[in-house]
């Protein structure tokens, strides 16, 4: 499957679904555009589009974030998981590891292991 570009618009959706994004700038860290940035370019051009990286980024990120939501039972449970260390995760914090591509594979087998019941 080819990323196309996304819009900003559905970036800034993920935003109020996940509060957990906004925590120090994680946003700009992690999809590589901040908070206030998305805000100004929706202003500006409600169609507003992604670049193509930016846009693989925020997939990966909501497909992680929608893995936790199910795995956990809510989004509102998923977004509290991202800000606390997992002892299976080297005692980082979930968003930690979002910032890498390595990190977000990491998170997606652990998601697979808690679904499952195998936590070691």
């Amino acid at each position: 499957m080819q990323t196309q570009t996304g819009t900003a618009v559905s970036l800034l959706e993920l935003l109020s679904t996940f509060p957990s994004l906004r925590t120090i700038g994680l946003l700009r860290q992690i999809v590589g555009i901040s908070e206030r940035t998305l805000k100004a370019q929706v202003a500006k051009d409600p169609g507003a589009t992604l670049t193509l990286e930016q846009s693989k980024r925020a997939e990966q990120v909501s497909a992680i974030l929608s893995q936790a939501a199910k795995v956990l039972g809510s989004t509102a449970a998923a977004d509290a998981w991202m800000t606390r260390k997992a002892i299976g995760l080297d005692r980082k914090m979930p968003l930690e590891l979002m910032m890498t591509p390595e990190g977000c594979l990491a998170l997606r087998d652990y998601l697979v292991r808690i679904e499952y019941g195998v936590y070691c």
